[in-house]
């Protein structure tokens, strides 16, 4: 169901690019050269696009959950000016201006086949990638997740005897849903015993991936990180045996 909602989305926003014009280069160009022939027509696509979408985000930032799929409503919480932002906004800007092609129209340009559009999609795919690779090496660096005072301890159902996966604790709900931000992919439909911070073995509970996706950088942290929503699989805490060699296998065998 995410995925036909996100194809949907999708191919309305392409759509509506389209339309608009914003996957001309020209026509980009035209709108940010304030000083010479200023085409001002995509300052309308954008205040109509922000008024369309004013009522709608106001109303979802009342709700917990989405309406259609149910899992927690992640909405951006970040207020703060940081470098990062200052620093990406410029060059942002500076590629925009000299291509006339941001990300979005990117994407909707590989259908023209033009070589000069594809070249520019695989040398963006290529910068994205070189990012996120030197990111994550500085996120290890700087701000490892297990330092948290909110971290996590992930052990795989059935596969106890593997070292934890680190995590940290984004927002729980009553006790039976939790998000939390992690660097190692899951799939829906694991299952995982949770630890807490100051809890033992003893305490961990069984979680069940509900949703998972891509997620964002907290402010100026320098970590890439993946949001997963875990939904309680087992209502009573797990009596593990902190001495046995598989703790968490025996408790699961106890459980059965």
């Amino acid at each position: 169901m995410m995925n036909l909602i996100a194809m949907v989305c999708g191919l309305l926003f392409s759509l509506g690019l389209l339309v608009s014009g914003m996957v001309d280069p020209d026509k980009v160009i035209g709108f940010l050269n304030i000083a010479g022939h200023w085409d001002p027509s995509l300052a309308f696509v954008m205040i109509g696009a922000i008024l369309t979408n004013l009522l709608p985000m106001r109303l979802a930032m009342r709700r917990k959950e989405s309406m259609l799929l149910h899992c927690p409503m992640d909405l951006p919480k970040a207020s703060q000016i940081t470098k990062r932002l200052v620093f990406g906004s410029v060059i942002f800007g500076l590629g925009w201006g000299l291509s006339g092609i941001c990300p979005g129209p990117a994407l909707v340009n590989i259908g023209t086949a033009q070589p000069d559009r594809l070249l520019f999609f695989v040398f963006m795919v290529l910068g994205m990638g070189g990012y996120e690779i030197w990111n994550r090496q500085i996120s290890n660096q700087r701000t490892p997740v297990a330092h948290f005072s909110d971290a996590l301890e992930l052990l795989p159902l059935g596969r106890e005897i593997q070292p934890p996966l680190r995590a940290k604790l984004a927002a729980q709900g009553d006790g039976h849903q939790m998000t939390i931000l992690i660097d190692t992919p899951l799939s829906v439909g694991e299952r995982y015993w949770v630890m807490q911070s100051g809890q033992t073995r003893r305490q961990a509970r069984c979680y069940v991936v509900q949703h998972f996706r891509p997620g964002v950088r907290e402010g100026d942290i320098a970590s890439a990180v993946l949001v997963a929503y875990l939904l309680l699989d087992i209502p009573e805490p797990a009596l593990v045996d902190d001495s046995a060699s598989s703790p968490l296998n025996s408790a699961q065998k106890e459980m059965a």
